[in-house]
């Protein structure tokens, strides 16, 4: 179970400088926890091959793109397409933590990133809230607020935030057979059936999902539970097909 469950050990964050502790590296995707310090900046302008998104979980973020300066305050989406110059910085009195997410995964034998003088930038950048995305009609089972999607110019990331009341339910023990699937826990507990065992994770930790593992989630507490999903290679909301049912047995 522990290869599917990695937490965030926000304690070990001393509020200084730049600091990240990687979560997960694969084929699929990337992803950090980063910290800025007061006053710390991360790399300076540069750029990445692959897609890259920043969520911010606490504190101000601003954000470098192309020529645009923008602030990120918590529960804010940054996308990033790759080939775009950009930098982070923290001007405030109190640190930051935010995930990035590269997707798909860099080469691990190379440096994910080139750095640049240049703020020309392809377009497509992306900076949303989850409040001001509506709740997606077509999923009854729980709240969805998609976040980005193909139409968003985000060929390898679907991304949003799922909002569990107490007693609902997932979609039931599946499998996906052509995507990985991430969830990070934003407030609640979540429970979780990964394979053959179940677990319960809570706020700062990340499930990891890989293509053909059974999994199924659901909310067995007496409160709300937020997490954000990620599928990689984004897939299309709603397609038919894009899970499968299963039954297991312990043989």
């Amino acid at each position: 179970m522990r290869n599917y469950i990695r937490t965030v050990d926000v304690e070990a964050f001393r509020g200084e400088g730049f600091e990240y502790q990687m979560l997960w590296v694969g084929e699929s995707c990337r992803w950090l926890a980063s910290s800025l310090g007061p006053g710390a900046a991360g790399l300076g302008l540069h750029v990445h091959d692959v897609d890259h998104f920043y969520f911010v979980l606490s504190g101000e973020l601003h954000v470098q793109l192309g020529d645009e300066p923008v602030v990120v305050k918590p529960e804010t989406v940054v996308y990033v397409p790759a080939g775009t110059p950009h930098r982070t910085w923290n001007e405030t009195d109190a640190p930051e933590l935010h995930l990035e997410v590269l997707a798909p995964g860099p080469d691990p034998s190379k440096v994910p990133w080139t750095e640049t003088d240049s703020t020309d930038a392809p377009g497509g950048a992306i900076v949303r809230t989850v409040d001001e995305m509506d709740i997606d009609p077509k999923v009854t089972i729980f709240d969805r607020r998609l976040l980005l999607q193909k139409s968003d110019g985000a060929e390898d990331i679907l991304l949003y935030e799922a909002k569990l009341e107490p007693g609902d339910k997932g979609m039931g023990l599946h499998v996906h057979s052509t995507v990985d699937q991430f969830y990070y826990v934003l407030e609640g507990q979540l429970s979780c059936q990964i394979g053959l065992q179940q677990c319960t994770i809570g706020p700062n930790t990340l499930a990891v999902l890989p293509r053909d593992l059974p999994h199924d989630m659901w909310n067995d507490s007496a409160q709300v539970e937020r997490h954000l999903s990620m599928v990689t290679p984004g897939a299309v909301p709603n397609q038919p097909g894009a899970h499968i049912d299963v039954q297991l047995t312990a043989g």
